[in-house]
């Protein structure tokens, strides 16, 4: 006879945004569940409980992760804050061979390459960099305004070179914009190999001197941070509160060893100016803008042309894109802009904040699998 279980017991070591998140804000994201924040470990666990563990890792192309004997789990949850990458029998392969487990959901922020997947084990939308982005930064206040000017019209924090962000900054050259925005860019985000491709000479005078440059990884400069954790986690203010409109070099395929993933992964990149009521223009994969529109959130196309969010070829995307930015360029009223997308902007931030909506959606999706 089948021995039945007494509890339900989520292994949870690996960090996670949104239990973290959940936690703080009272929302139950696994009712009726004991949750232990300790390593997963057979000889810890009770046979009679059913017990579930989560693990936090992406696997790439290129994966080397050791493997792993979780077969005495009843369920792995596998959870990465990038994306899966398909089809999704090489991708059920891999996870079966580093877990050793057949009993496996996922909860990831896109996919690619997996067109095929099985709805009911592929969680799509976690939306973690919306939950990290409103958890950990602070709202920067959207008021409507007849007087404020700026110094600069653009920001574009490029970031390192990921083969398509320099044609963001070479077409701010060809344009004469350099004078006019926030740049920079970098060929590489280690700690010990950061080399400046552009900087713009008077950003030292706006960045906040704990956000200068992109060494963000080490625990001496985390406590730097006020919110102590790293830049990605950190809204940019003195650059938002100069600046009128952010570029927007969202993460692309490249970043994922990935040709033509036609993934839509939504980072920090887009939700800081969620949070800070930016009008942006967005240089990405295919179809961002309109999964943020699945997602609730409004965009800006009362004032550009935002049918570059469907244009398949890369190029071409970027240069429809870049003739929005010269539109924003040309605009005598930069308050009057924002003055007719206050509604707009006020919606996105109000939507952000909104962690249960995005929590929900988790917790019905993991229900039917819990025993």
């Amino acid at each position: 006879m089948e021995k039945t279980k007494t509890q339900t017991v989520i292994w949870s070591w690996y960090p996670n945004d949104e239990l973290d998140v959940s936690e703080q804000i009272g929302f139950d994201l696994f009712p009726n569940c004991v949750i232990k924040k300790e390593y997963y470990d057979s000889s810890k666990a009770n046979e009679n409980d059913f017990n579930v563990i989560i693990v936090n890792y992406f696997f790439s192309k290129t994966d080397t992760r050791p493997q792993e004997d979780l077969s005495w789990a009843d369920l792995v949850i596998h959870y990465t804050t990038e994306i899966l990458i398909g089809p999704w029998e090489y991708y059920e392969q891999t996870v079966v061979k580093h877990f050793n487990n057949k009993n496996f959901v996922s909860l990831c922020n896109g996919i690619s390459q997996m067109d095929d997947y099985p709805s009911d084990r592929v969680y799509v939308d976690s939306q973690t960099f919306f939950t990290r982005i409103a958890h950990y930064c602070r709202p920067m206040q959207i008021t409507k305004s007849s007087t404020s000017s700026k110094d600069k019209l653009f920001d574009a924090l490029l970031g390192k070179d990921d083969g398509r962000r320099p044609k963001v900054f070479e077409m701010l050259k060809e344009n004469d914009l350099l004078d006019k925005s926030f740049v920079n860019l970098y060929n590489s985000d280690r700690v010990d190999d950061v080399e400046t491709i552009y900087r713009s000479p008077d950003l030292n005078h706006y960045e906040d001197k704990r956000l200068i440059g992109i060494r963000h990884r080490s625990a001496k400069f985390l406590e730097k941070l006020e919110n102590g954790k790293s830049m990605s986690h950190s809204i940019p203010e003195l650059i938002y509160a100069n600046s009128w409109y952010s570029l927007v070099a969202e993460t692309s395929s490249g970043d994922h060893f990935i040709t033509n993933s036609g993934t839509t992964f939504i980072t920090e990149k887009i939700t800081k100016c969620l949070l800070a009521g930016r009008i942006f223009v967005l240089f990405g994969d295919k179809g961002i803008l309109t999964k943020l529109k699945e997602y609730g959130y409004k965009t800006f196309d009362a004032i550009v042309d935002e049918s570059y969010d469907l244009e398949p070829n890369n190029d071409v995307r970027f240069s429809m894109a870049f003739e929005q930015v010269k539109k924003l360029a040309n605009m005598h009223d930069h308050n009057e802009i924002y003055n007719k997308m206050y509604e707009t902007l006020l919606h996105n931030q109000e939507l952000l904040l909104d962690h249960k909506r995005r929590l929900k959606g988790i917790r019905d999706f993991l229900s039917p699998h819990m025993w």
